[in-house]
């Protein structure tokens, strides 16, 4: 997963109230604590964070309870 900072004084007023970051299931995590910090100041932030296409990829009921995902999407053909 790519670093993320963010540079700007008017977070959150600026932004969309509803704005959602997903995480693509194929994307594998290789520093865990690092992707946690970065949801932990989302939340902080008011936004909410989502896993697109569960069952797809790296994600097992472990990466999940891990990253406290507030949505999880899930991939068609698995329904």
């Amino acid at each position: 997963m790519t670093p993320v900072t963010t540079q700007t004084d008017c977070w959150p007023a600026c932004l969309p109230p509803q704005l959602t970051f997903e995480l693509t299931e194929s994307e594998q995590v290789s520093d865990l604590q690092h992707t946690q910090n970065i949801i932990q100041e989302y939340r902080r932030r008011g936004f909410q964070i989502a896993l697109d296409d569960f069952s797809t990829g790296y994600s097992g009921l472990a990466r999940l309870a891990n990253l406290r995902l507030d949505i999880i999407k899930l991939d068609r053909a698995s329904i």
